[in-house]
């Protein structure tokens, strides 16, 4: 919003003043993987989450940790990354025909659940394959 104090102005000159105050809202990613793992999905989160954190809101991602080296919680670019279940072979599942580790996705549903259930969010944005999670989640948030 903008404030016009034409009182003060000089040579009749409008100054425009920019509120810098804005409400931050606090937004919760449900995404199955993250940075560093690399595709269209954690592209895109990692570039809506760096937005989202420069214009001062607080941008929490809940992913799996699919890889034995990531940390459990970490700071990048302003964004929390919280991952759970550590499921080093996500990507790698013994049945290959599966695709992914199905356990681990059973796990980090009842996971996004307790997350929905526990912890107060503006907004959530769910973007996970194949988005088992979504029927765990409460009907109110």
């Amino acid at each position: 919003m903008a404030l016009i104090d034409v009182e003060n102005s000089s040579a009749g000159a409008v100054n425009l003043e920019a509120e810098t105050h804005q409400p931050r809202l606090k937004i919760a990613l449900l995404t199955e993987l993250f940075e560093p793992s690399i595709g269209g999905q954690e592209i895109f989160f990692k570039e809506l989450g760096e937005i989202l954190a420069e214009r001062n809101h607080k941008v929490d991602v809940y992913c799996i940790s699919h890889e034995k080296f990531l940390l459990n919680s970490e700071d990048i670019r302003g964004i929390h990354v919280f991952r759970y279940p550590e499921a080093p072979r996500y990507k790698k599942p013994f049945i290959k025909r599966a695709k992914r580790d199905w356990l681990a996705i059973l796990r980090y549903s009842a996971w996004v659940r307790r997350i929905a259930n526990t912890k107060s969010y503006d907004y959530y944005l769910l973007n996970q394959w194949p988005l088992v999670h979504a029927p765990f989640l409460p009907r109110k948030m």
